[in-house]
């Protein structure tokens, strides 16, 4: 049995924040069988937390697109690759303020809170001023910005592409997608150049000393490819994009079928080794 399976969460583990009850036994029967079980998520600490205290036995989550690696049991961050202090002034700066006048969403991500400059959710604090949201320093991973107007979010893309340390790394589905349907807003994730879910599940095996070859990635979109590698098995939920069906190993059921479930059937069953 491979003895780690990192998955994406969203549309491949769970639809809107929701894991099915078949997807929560299968992978906490395969933690008792001695297997682990690691989200990978373009999601922040706060939220992916949130996900994994609905599974009896995840111990380490991946956030932020590699960025973070985080160890629930000791609530202790293990990794992170930090937007420098000598960009954030700059880059950030210009970024909020296409964001405020266009009356975008602007997330900043930490490895310890998400900040936001309207409409804050339960999991995030609201911030009027730049310079005091990161007053305190904290140490930025990501930034997430959302807006109704595709155009002036594929501007807000070029600029971003444009500089030195930053870097799109997941982006709406609707952007490049026509047959996705889109949700009103779309939405870009900005990392510092480098991180990526491949990277953050390379240093999560150097840390657990387990070679990639006894692994299993499973996602859906564009950013989970990074972590398809040659070794070990890529799996794609059916409802992934081409993209990832074309470098996958395995394609499972959609996320809607509870694909990671079936997934993990197989693997308990040693169909897949």
């Amino acid at each position: 049995m491979k003895n780690i399976v990192f998955s994406d969460i969203d549309r491949t583990l769970a639809i809107e924040g929701v894991i099915s009850r078949k997807n929560i036994d299968l992978i906490e029967r395969y933690i008792k069988l001695g297997g682990t079980f690691i989200l990978t998520s373009g999601r922040s600490v706060s939220y992916t937390k949130l996900i994994a205290k609905k599974i009896k036995g995840v111990r380490y989550i991946i956030c932020t697109n590699g960025s973070i690696i985080y160890d629930l049991e000791k609530e202790k961050v293990l990794y992170a690759n930090k937007i420098g202090y000598e960009h954030l002034n700059s880059n950030l700066n210009k970024l909020y303020e296409i964001c405020n006048i266009n009356d975008f969403k602007f997330i900043i991500t930490s490895t310890s809170k998400d900040l936001v400059n309207k409409d804050a959710l339960i999991n995030q604090t609201l911030f009027t001023s730049l310079d005091k949201a990161l007053y305190d320093k904290i140490d930025v991973t990501q930034v997430v910005i959302y807006g109704p107007d595709k155009e002036k979010i594929l501007d807000i893309e070029k600029i971003i592409n444009g500089m030195k340390d930053l870097s799109v790394i997941n982006r709406s589905r609707a952007l490049y997608d026509n047959n996705f349907i889109n949700n009103k807003n779309y939405w870009l994730d900005v990392i510092k150049k480098g991180s990526n879910k491949g990277d953050g599940v390379l240093k999560m095996c150097k840390y657990l000393n387990v070679p990639i070859k006894d692994t299993i990635r499973v996602g859906d979109d564009l950013n989970d490819i990074p972590m398809f590698f040659d070794e070990g098995l890529n799996v794609c939920v059916d409802n992934a994009m081409f993209e990832l069906k074309q470098k996958a190993g395995f394609i499972t059921k959609s996320c809607a079928e509870d694909g990671v479930a079936y997934l993990l059937e197989n693997i308990i069953n040693g169909n897949l080794t």
